[in-house]
């Protein structure tokens, strides 16, 4: 009988414990989420740790973390990893000991192109028999941005120039009528109007002049997401990809060959911290404020491009070449590019849409973009 006693005394010790533990598991446990960068490229894997600290003499002896994943993201580890049609997670279960320390680490894979928000983590924490639970919810928001995917640009088919060789941009954008700095044989990338007679007659070939580039010159990209009439309708998701894509590899080669670089777009961008500013002004240190914003774009338009463009006519520049890159230009955006033009602005078309049917406009170079989906 005494024996009998013994064991509920014991069993009832436990429960006690396993109550005790559950109910003060909260008290000085602190649970936090590390990201190795905050800034990846498309298809990178990166690393994620959960950090858990139990400050106090209780051990915890059951504790299970979930967290929610973003479609988007890929989970990659050996803990319980749920996938469904609204949110992936992933679950993993601990026990920590009176002061002790515990970090685990995984990875992710960015899958998309895109900005993301690691959100709150869910925690339970039993007793340890595992007959009670206590649900809490930790904030821990964090922001990731995963970088486009870059177009090739040999799927750029350019109708007076290529984009092979020594400062293939700067000689597509600009040649600066007013410095000339010798005379060289044509070749077929050469435009008519820059044969030099005079040599050619004397030389028995046809050369032209060979030009230099001004410092000061610049390039806008202008990122159209507009795909239909109206604005917000008929959104084409790859079109907006392969215009991001284009525009990001437009600017890295631009920049690596002195041109300074800004980047403009009718989208909406996303961001859950502080606002963003949709225009970024040339420079030659802008590549990762454009990657940045380029990661933040979002499908739908802010307003519709014709409106956009006569918002920002006031800010061109004689000495900047635009190059717009869209999928779909209405009557009225072409009247104002035209009018653009003829007040003696630099501007080029990019066509990313899949038939490639914006339509010409005069004295402006259309070049198109022949490969399909980016992805």
């Amino acid at each position: 009988m005494f024996s009998y006693f013994i064991i509920l005394a014991v069993i009832y010790a436990l429960l006690l414990f396993g109550e005790i533990t559950r109910r003060y598991g909260y008290k000085n446990l602190f649970i936090r989420r590390e990201v190795e960068n905050q800034f990846i490229n498309e298809g990178e894997e990166f690393k994620v740790s959960i950090i858990i600290e139990n400050n106090k003499w209780l051990p915890v002896s059951f504790l299970l973390v979930k967290e929610l994943i973003p479609k988007g993201l890929e989970f990659h580890g050996e803990d319980i990893y749920i996938a469904n049609n609204e949110y992936n997670y992933h679950t993993s279960r601990y026990s920590i000991k009176w002061f002790e320390r515990i970090k685990r680490t995984y990875s992710y894979k960015g899958l998309k192109r895109g900005t993301y928000l690691l959100k709150e983590i869910y925690v339970d924490i039993g007793d340890i028999f595992g007959f009670y639970t206590d649900e809490n919810q930790i904030d821990n928001y964090m922001e990731l941005l995963v970088y486009p995917k870059l177009a090739s640009l040999k799927d750029l088919k350019l109708n007076t120039t290529s984009l092979y060789g020594d400062n293939v941009i700067r000689r597509w954008i600009y040649k600066d009528p007013l410095y000339i700095k010798g005379i060289r044989e044509y070749n077929k990338e050469d435009r008519m109007s820059d044969i030099h007679w005079k040599s050619s007659l004397k030389m028995s070939k046809l050369m032209v002049k060979d030009y230099d580039y001004t410092s000061e010159f610049e390039l806008v990209l202008i990122i159209d997401v507009q795909c239909a009439d109206p604005y917000w309708r008929n959104i084409s998701t790859d079109s907006v990809e392969r215009a991001i894509s284009v525009s990001a590899a437009l600017a890295k080669q631009s920049i690596k060959e002195g041109v300074p670089v800004g980047l403009w777009t009718d989208a909406k961008l996303i961001s859950y911290k502080t606002n963003i500013s949709t225009e970024i002004e040339p420079s030659l240190h802008s590549f990762n404020s454009i990657m940045e914003t380029c990661a933040r774009i979002d499908y739908s338009p802010k307003f519709a491009f014709n409106e956009y463009l006569l918002q920002r006519s006031k800010y061109f520049k004689t000495n900047c070449t635009y190059i717009i890159i869209t999928s779909f230009l209405n009557e009225k955006s072409i009247g104002i590019l035209s009018m653009l033009r003829r007040a003696g602005y630099s501007i080029k078309l990019i066509d990313i849409s899949k038939e490639l049917g914006i339509p010409s406009i005069a004295n402006i170079e259309k070049i198109n973009f022949t490969k399909g989906v980016i992805r």
